[in-house]
């Protein structure tokens, strides 16, 4: 469905977040533009998630509102996905760079990925400088994209509240969507395999 929830279906999907927020560290927000995400949902859930000091990630929808995320730690649109987003905020821009200051400036992140596809992700952290980084991809092989920007922001995220730079992280999503994405339909990662890949990629 893409209509809004209704106030009974709200409110327990509220308290659901309510018990699980005290016991992790940090959430990502996944939002398939299916109605969850309003001013109602936001305006209650990230200030909750903030109270419990989570770290709070957001994998936007190209359709819904972008201020609605503001308050997020990190937000990981795709270049579509980004160039919607500023558009949506009044801008009509393509460079990924001034994109990524107009969303730290509208929406106040300390930071932000841009996905790239085959030219790899974006990266930029506030707290640690103004300066816009790319990684390239480390894909090898192809065989359906599938739940691949799921695992990136999850890798992502996990890295992240386990004391990694906004870089490390950020090669450590890359590397688990090279393995997801190098398997048939929507796919898993274990450490193993990251681990695997990594060293695969280092020629260990």
């Amino acid at each position: 469905t893409k209509s809004e929830l209704d106030d009974e279906s709200f409110y327990r999907m509220f308290g659901r977040i309510s018990e699980f927020a005290a016991g992790h560290s940090g959430v990502v927000l996944e939002d398939y533009g299916t109605g969850i995400f309003n001013s109602n949902f936001t305006q209650k859930i990230i200030p909750l998630l903030k109270e419990h000091n989570l770290f709070i990630s957001v994998d936007p929808s190209r359709i819904t509102d972008p201020l609605l995320y503001k308050g997020a730690h990190l937000l990981k649109p795709n270049r579509l996905e980004s160039e919607l987003m500023v558009k949506q905020l009044g801008y009509n821009e393509k460079n990924i760079e001034k994109i990524m200051e107009i969303l730290v400036d509208k929406l106040e992140p300390e930071k932000v990925i841009i996905t790239l596809g085959g030219e790899g992700m974006a990266i930029l952290d506030t707290k640690v400088d103004k300066t816009v980084q790319t990684i390239p991809t480390v894909a090898r092989e192809v065989f359906d994209v599938s739940g691949a920007g799921d695992t990136a922001i999850s890798a992502i995220a996990a890295s992240l509240a386990c004391g990694a730079t906004l870089t490390e992280a950020a090669w450590i999503g890359n590397c688990a969507s090279g393995v997801v994405i190098g398997k048939k339909g929507t796919a898993l990662v274990n450490q193993t395999e990251l681990q695997a890949y990594y060293d695969k990629l280092n020629h260990k």
